[in-house]
């Protein structure tokens, strides 16, 4: 555990990102098929809290995040920060179907 902020720049980022997706689509193609559609999900002032057991999870949808993410793309005049919250599942649902 550390006592100072982890940080990052957006170029990091980005880089990781592009070389990410790029190795997806040479080694699974352009469409990823994910078997399950719910997962369970935590609180934000618990999931960083790794002293103390989480008291409430909650029921997230794959299908309602990736719904949410593509309105951000048809609008992004309406962006928001919270959407790489809803990416975040999309991309760690896609992690854990490709490596299994």
């Amino acid at each position: 555990m550390t006592d100072h902020p982890t940080r990052f720049t957006t170029q990091e980022l980005r880089e990781v990102f592009d070389l990410l997706i790029r190795h997806i689509e040479k080694r699974h193609g352009s469409t990823i098929e994910v078997d399950a559609d719910y997962f369970w999900s935590i609180q934000p002032d618990e999931i960083y809290n790794v002293y103390d057991q989480p008291t409430e999870l909650t029921i997230g949808q794959l299908t309602e995040s990736l719904d949410n993410i593509r309105s951000v793309a048809a609008d992004p005049e309406h962006a928001v920060s919270y959407a790489l919250v809803w990416l975040g599942d999309i991309l760690r649902a896609t992690g854990h179907k490709l490596v299994s």
